[in-house]
């Protein structure tokens, strides 16, 4: 499986160079990403590392390939999640020319969009200022 996936990626990969995902590095997926209903699990997968790259490089400009190694998630899968998190309004997508040809593709997540208001946070970590998720256990003895 993985020698399949890697034939297609460096396949679709049209600069030549071999992107290298950060393998040791995991996705933190936040707490209000999680709670949206609205998303399905790739799409919160996806939004997360487009957030996650965002904020440490301070652009987002990995190609669907690259997504594709790190995350384990087929290309096609990632093109059409990638759409529909543009067409929620989640993120949008600037592309840039060289000419005719596409340099490269910046993602941009909608960060202000993505916070929950505080009325509407069950409960909020002083840690860290996420809200807490409801999980049932209030009726404990």
């Amino acid at each position: 499986m993985r020698k399949i996936m890697e034939t297609a990626i460096n396949d679709n990969n049209q600069s030549g160079r071999k992107e290298t995902p950060p393998v040791e590095v995991g996705v933190h997926i936040r707490a209000e990403i999680l709670q949206r209903k609205e998303l399905n699990t790739n799409e919160k997968l996806i939004l997360s590392a487009v957030i996650q790259l965002h904020k440490s490089k301070g652009e987002c400009f990995a190609s669907n390939p690259y997504f594709s190694r790190w995350l384990w998630i087929p290309q096609g899968t990632i093109e059409d999640n990638i759409s529909n998190l543009v067409k929620k309004g989640l993120m949008t997508r600037k592309i840039e020319y060289n000419g005719k040809q596409v340099k490269r593709r910046v993602l941009i997540p909608n960060l202000r969009l993505l916070r929950l208001k505080k009325k509407n946070m069950q409960g909020v970590s002083r840690k860290s200022g996420y809200p807490l998720p409801k999980i049932g256990l209030d009726n404990r003895e």
